[in-house]
């Protein structure tokens, strides 16, 4: 849980704070692995760990290149239009929540004046369909998706643009994510980063939060580090 005793009262805080969206925000990471498995079955491709593994935290394009790998798959033209179908179903059946942490941490930051953005490597529609559904939009000056760049996480380019846009420095800046894949994203960027750990594994040299209130750093030196 991320603790909504922030930044707020930190002398040194962020110029602005940059969000991952899928396992950080919002919980739908098991739904759309349950999506894009049942669509892969249906292709006669046996979903497993490894594939599953294997998108965490990757655009559609990264995922879908891993997928080819190991086992067979219909055109990108066919697959995908067809899983964003069965996502918006399923998201119709069941109600969005943002984690339990994230709107009290959001209004302190947004109290505290602390501009915030999202950088996901979701596709723009099924992004934009999440914050929407999830009711979370409003609380960001922009976000950006996979569409916004030539290359998405673990490459630095959607956290090189978010600093771009606010118009200040990556080191700046501080991301939050929950996935090895996004903090390398941000790490690249040269912008410190917290790791949400949401049940996940640990990643090595970077501040972790985990289920439990006050434990964002009180220090910029103490997660300045992380962009090392």
């Amino acid at each position: 849980m991320i603790s909504s005793r922030t930044l707020t009262a930190n002398p040194y805080k962020a110029a602005a704070v940059v969000f991952d969206c899928d396992g950080t925000l919002v919980d739908t990471e098991s739904q759309a692995w349950d999506v894009l498995a049942a669509a892969l079955r249906v292709h006669g491709h046996p979903a497993s760990e490894s594939d599953r593994l294997a998108c965490i935290g990757r655009s559609e394009s990264d995922c879908d290149r891993a997928l080819r790998r190991s086992g067979p798959m219909p055109p990108p033209e066919v697959f995908w239009p067809e899983v964003h179908e069965r996502f918006e179903q399923a998201l119709s059946l069941s109600p969005l929540y943002p984690f339990d942490d994230i709107v009290p941490l959001l209004e302190s930051l947004r109290e505290a004046q602390v501009p915030m953005a999202v950088a996901s490597s979701s596709a723009r529609g099924r992004l934009d369909h999440v914050l929407a559904a999830a009711e979370l939009s409003a609380y960001f000056s922009f976000t950006l998706s996979a569409n916004d760049v030539a290359h998405a996480k673990p490459n630095p380019d959607l956290y090189l643009l978010a600093a771009e846009r606010f118009d200040v420095p990556p080191t700046a800046c501080l991301a939050v994510e929950d996935s090895a894949v996004g903090v390398a994203a941000a790490r690249a960027a040269g912008m410190p980063v917290i790791h949400v750990r949401r049940g996940g594994p640990a990643v090595a040299g970077v501040t972790a939060v985990n289920n439990a209130w006050g434990l964002w750093p009180t220090r910029r030196s103490e997660w300045q580090a992380s962009a090392v």
